[in-house]
């Protein structure tokens, strides 16, 4: 789709511009930044528990999903935004995406085992010091950091990725 290709264009280059502090250990770490696409219930129920986990340890947790077209948003309990809150030229419009890419956390996890443009741009213009994700050859220049995790299992990547962050 074209607006995709714009997207793209846009993220790559907001990529080159963005360059990122060096990360914070998990134990001076205060915020943390979660993204996912909106699939299913058990993968909603997974980030629950991501949340719950970072929240148990002090940490401050901001969460925002993409949801597609025919997907249900389970709870309403996160900020969401869909692709009618990205411009043709990809260039994003929703007010609490915005915000999201303003908040200066000290990590941001993607918790998707699929790259997504729309992934790359929210990655690409965010503040966060240090971008988290399954590996994914696509969308590696998007991260400072990336773990190969169980094939498609979204509570061994939460486990893999919790217990990485507190290992930093």
């Amino acid at each position: 789709m074209l607006s995709e290709k714009f997207l793209k264009l846009r993220s790559r280059a907001y990529a080159k511009k963005n360059k990122n502090q060096h990360p914070v250990s998990y134990t001076e770490a205060k915020s943390f930044g979660i993204l996912y696409t909106t699939e299913d219930e058990p993968k909603h129920q997974s980030v629950k528990t991501l949340i719950k986990n970072l929240e148990s340890d002090g940490k401050k947790v901001h969460t925002i999903t993409y949801l597609p077209k025919d997907k249900e948003n389970y709870e309403f309990k996160f900020d969401f935004f869909t692709k009618k809150d990205i411009t043709f030229a990809g260039k994003i419009k929703s007010e609490s995406v915005l915000n999201f890419l303003n908040s200066p956390f000290d990590f941001l996890i993607l918790l998707d085992f699929e790259y997504s443009e729309i992934a790359g741009a929210v990655l690409s213009q965010s503040k966060a010091k240090c971008r988290i994700g399954s590996l994914n050859s696509n969308g590696s220049q998007y991260f400072e950091f990336m773990m190969d995790s169980g094939g498609g299992n979204y509570n061994k990547l939460i486990e893999d990725i919790f217990k990485y962050i507190k290992l930093l």
